[in-house]
């Protein structure tokens, strides 16, 4: 194996690691915690999931100068730190469909690092509506399908419609130029064009009325 093939897999191992952590501490957390009514996404702001949860934003995008399609997804913690984040090009594909890879491949990222209790928000409602129908397992498109069978895995998820504004870090990672053209890139900390933006949901969702944002039921098991 050639130095940079066993940096890189050091890499992943420790990426892995690292989501396996978080990943045990809100699975040995979520048998503590008491029942809490989750907060939703104002129309162009984001909130922090509950304590216990992470929130896992994704979005997909089509450039319409190249014809190439990426996608971006990031995991944070109640408090809207970032967990660890992930960005991929695709071949190309129309935009619809970067939105059900974004969705589709968030969460197997997720369930392959170990988290459990998870809200999937995305900013495209006509992949959010048709995942939420009752006829989603047998929808022509194959990823609907996947997706449909993806969260029905023994594990708390919520998948949530949100505006672009309230979705603006994913939609910016998402964008971000990516030098590793089809692979997979692991981000353990935040890129800087990101801080801006991540800081200021943070400092939003703590500004807001708890009252205000409660939904009126729990978490969603699907």
């Amino acid at each position: 194996m050639t130095s940079s093939s066993t940096k890189k897999c050091n890499h992943l191992s420790q990426s892995h690691n690292k989501g396996l952590t978080w990943a045990r501490y809100y699975n040995d957390s979520k048998y503590s915690l008491p029942t809490r009514q989750l907060q939703h996404a104002t129309p162009n702001n984001w909130s922090c999931p509950g304590l216990g949860q992470v929130c896992l934003n994704v979005d997909g995008a089509v450039n319409l100068s190249t014809d190439i399609s990426s996608i971006g997804r990031l995991i944070r913690d109640n408090e809207g730190n970032w967990i660890m984040g992930f960005k991929q090009i695709l071949c190309s594909t129309s935009i619809f469909n970067a939105e059900l890879w974004a969705i589709y491949t968030g969460l197997k990222l997720a369930w392959d690092n170990g988290f459990e209790r998870i809200i999937l928000q995305s900013d495209c409602l006509e992949a959010v509506t048709t995942i939420h129908e009752s006829s989603a397992e047998y929808n022509p498109n194959s990823l609907v399908r996947a997706i449909k069978s993806f969260s029905r895995k023994c594990w708390g998820i919520e998948i949530q419609w949100i505006t672009r504004e309230a979705n603006k870090v994913a939609d910016k990672l998402t964008k971000l130029d990516n030098t590793s053209q089809y692979t997979l890139l692991i981000l353990e900390e935040p890129p800087e064009d990101l801080l801006l933006l991540l800081g200021k949901d943070i400092t939003d969702s703590r500004d807001r009325d708890p009252q205000t944002d409660a939904w009126d039921s729990p978490l969603t098991w699907e």
